[in-house]
């Protein structure tokens, strides 16, 4: 028995073919509990979906201290600043739990999107709404800052 992974938020609206197509591009890789998968600022290279366990997004504030933005869990995706000029991540992602993601390349995914325009806007207009819902969360995480400060 095989379970189903479940769709990508990101790959919400494209077609079985379509979804297999950006699956066909990544690699799985295996994180232990606590480690970083990727660091603030650094090129971002890979596109993630977790198909196990879960991961923290969490932006550092410098001095060593991070606040959390969100829980990134199966079935959602981090590392979209890999399509998005300057490529830089905007945010520290450290595993929450053993977590299983597939990792996939910057090059081949923006290949696939230009060869198709509709799989392409469909991803990009996934991708909007995941940075508006975490810049929603990081709105309400500064406001508690600001009113835990006073």
């Amino acid at each position: 028995y095989k379970r189903q992974i479940p769709i990508a938020e990101i790959m919400s609206g494209l077609s079985e073919k379509q979804r297999q197509q950006v699956r066909n591009l990544g690699r799985i890789e295996h994180y232990e509990q606590n480690a970083i998968i990727c660091h603030e600022d650094k090129e971002s290279r890979k596109l993630y979906l977790v198909e196990e366990g879960q991961v923290a997004v969490q932006s550092e504030l410098g001095r060593g201290m991070r606040i959390p933005i969100t829980i990134v869990s199966e079935g959602q995706a981090f590392g979209w600043s890999v399509l998005v000029p300057p490529y830089r991540l905007t945010a520290t992602v450290t595993a929450s739990s053993k977590t299983r993601v597939l990792a996939i390349e910057r090059e081949p995914l923006l290949a696939l999107m230009k060869a198709d325009p509709a799989l392409g806007l469909t991803m990009m207009q996934n991708i909007a709404s995941i940075i508006a819902s975490r810049l929603r969360n990081l709105e309400l995480e500064m406001v508690g800052l600001v009113q835990r400060s006073r």
